[in-house]
């Protein structure tokens, strides 16, 4: 049984399952190329970056594996719901960037050794996690934070409106509110802003989905299809 979105890794895909146990599939052909044994179950969604798949369990271990299922390392995170990775550039380190559950503290892991480079103190229950150019931004209903991803250091906060879902890359963030959609850029401020006839995201769950260029937006009273500016 699995109850978290898969993860696509090259030309497999990526399964974890409540009995502990991560599946790599085939995707042309189904066929398993490899399977790993986590600690515990597996209730948070994997998270691909390059080569590596990042796969946090229930006994709050967070391991890395690689294209092959082999485990790079294991460290010792706690329960946690979300995590996104930083990906370095110019010679710099890439970032795993943790909210730790209970929504007090955030740390910063090595994505080459799981090592701890630092933690700090943020009260912000962390619903999404997404990287963006020189920041990591943590959006929950009530503010976004954007943090130095090799220091933890807060660059920015941004609380303009409530919002229910979020998504970007890049340089850009684009978060879902009541009235519709605004997008960010990589310093917090405000590029553009959409209205959307979806309906009210307090009635339902709602879903955020962009990609090749298209945004796609579901809520109570259906779903629109963007262009990506």
């Amino acid at each position: 049984l699995a109850v978290v979105t898969p993860a696509r890794l090259g030309g497999l895909v990526v399964v974890p399952t409540l009995d502990g146990q991560v599946t790599a599939f085939d995707l042309a052909t189904g066929q398993k190329r490899w399977s790993y044994t986590a600690s515990a179950e597996v209730r948070v969604a994997p998270v691909v970056t390059g080569d590596r798949v990042l796969v946090a369990d229930q006994a709050g271990q967070l391991s890395c594996l690689d294209a092959t299922g082999a485990e790079l390392w294991t460290a010792d995170t706690g329960l946690v719901e979300h995590l996104g990775v930083w990906a370095g550039t110019g010679g710099r380190p890439s970032v795993v960037v943790v909210p730790e559950g209970g929504g007090s503290h955030v740390r910063g892991l090595s994505l080459q050794d799981g090592s701890r480079l630092w933690r700090v103190r943020e009260d912000a229950d962390t619903d999404d996690v997404v990287a963006l150019g020189d920041v990591v931004a943590l959006r929950d209903d009530a503010q976004t934070l954007a943090l130095d991803p090799l220091t933890g250091a807060r660059r920015w906060r941004w609380a303009g409106a409530r919002t229910y879902a979020g998504t970007g890359g890049g340089g850009r963030l684009l978060m879902l509110t009541a009235a519709g959609l605004v997008l960010l850029d990589a310093d917090g401020g405000v590029v553009k802003e959409w209205p959307l006839s979806v309906g009210d995201p307090t009635r339902s769950t709602p879903y955020l989905v962009a990609s090749q260029q298209r945004v796609v937006v579901y809520g109570a009273a259906g779903l629109q299809v963007g262009v990506l500016p």
